[in-house]
């Protein structure tokens, strides 16, 4: 009897986990779904039928769209679509609108589209962080949704970010196809861009190996910033040495008075480094973590 009653307990209290561990699940899942939703209604706005952009403005003001927010609405758009919170579709839009607005004889996106008289217009230069956004997402979107040309459009868009995008005497990736061979910007690395997890997946993608280089030699520059303060904080923007050191912008030398401090575009590397297993990125990222954390 008591082997009987022993049973029984033990029937319950795997029946009351089993319950607990689900309404958990099933919690999360909803949650996630809620904020997905909540993001496309807020960000989302619909270019044509069958197009679709992120509006980086945010809500009640002008819209206007980034070659950034795309490619973060993209990357998101495949996560919903791994975890079936959002649909091909909804991907194919954003690509469809991407495909519509890339720079003429080039797969990089036009950097900017602003509105004016009631349409948007591409400004004709792209950047890079942007571009690198969008080729992630394709890749992975081959992976969950096959067949749609996906992976064949990622290895257009990485060929043109090497060719077009790259300072391969530096082993960096440029800001964007304007900062060419010519220019005062051919040497100026935007911390936003070094994206470990990224160049990974382009080298998984296509086998060239100077992903991998373009990798290590991003990292090694942004540990040298790394080293400068013992926060651990990085700037928006460096130059790069023949010497191949890295050093921070000063006032104005790229694009604002922030150009040389832990500002907009740095305020990204921390999530960019986490989303790896490097080892050096991974000790990177956490001292500027453990500088967070005293701040708490």
């Amino acid at each position: 009897m008591r082997v009987k009653n022993l049973i029984l307990i033990l029937g319950v209290i795997v029946a009351y986990l089993g319950i607990i561990v689900y309404v958990r699940i099933s919690n999360d899942r909803t949650i996630e779904k809620r904020y997905y939703q909540v993001w496309r209604e807020d960000y989302i706005k619909n270019q044509s039928e069958n197009e679709q952009y992120v509006n980086a403005a945010g809500k009640n003001k002008t819209p206007f769209a980034l070659s950034e927010a795309q490619g973060y609405g993209m990357l998101l758009a495949v996560k919903a679509g791994q975890k079936h919170l959002g649909s091909q579709t909804d991907f194919q839009k954003l690509d469809n609108y991407y495909l519509r607005h890339r720079l003429s004889n080039s797969n990089l996106m036009s950097w900017r589209q602003e509105n004016k008289k009631g349409s948007l217009q591409d400004n004709p230069v792209s950047a890079s962080d942007g571009d690198m956004m969008i080729a992630q997402a394709l890749l992975e979107a081959d992976k969950v949704w096959p067949g749609h040309g996906y992976k064949a459009q990622a290895f257009k868009l990485i060929s043109d970010i090497k060719k077009l995008e790259s300072n391969r005497s530096a082993k960096i990736i440029t800001v964007g196809n304007w900062a060419n061979k010519k220019s005062h910007f051919y040497n100026v690395m935007r911390t936003s861009d070094v994206m470990p997890e990224a160049f990974e997946e382009f080298y998984q993608a296509t086998g060239d190996h100077s992903w991998i280089e373009i990798k290590s030699q991003m990292l090694t520059y942004l540990q040298q910033l790394s080293s400068q303060h013992k926060t651990g904080l990085v700037p928006d923007f460096a130059l790069i040495s023949r010497q191949k050191q890295a050093s921070p912008a000063k006032a104005n030398d790229v694009a604002t008075k922030d150009d040389g401090n832990y500002s907009t575009n740095a305020c990204r590397v921390p999530m960019l480094l986490a989303a790896s297993n490097d080892k050096e990125a991974n000790n990177i990222v956490k001292k500027m973590l453990k500088f967070f954390k005293q701040k708490e």
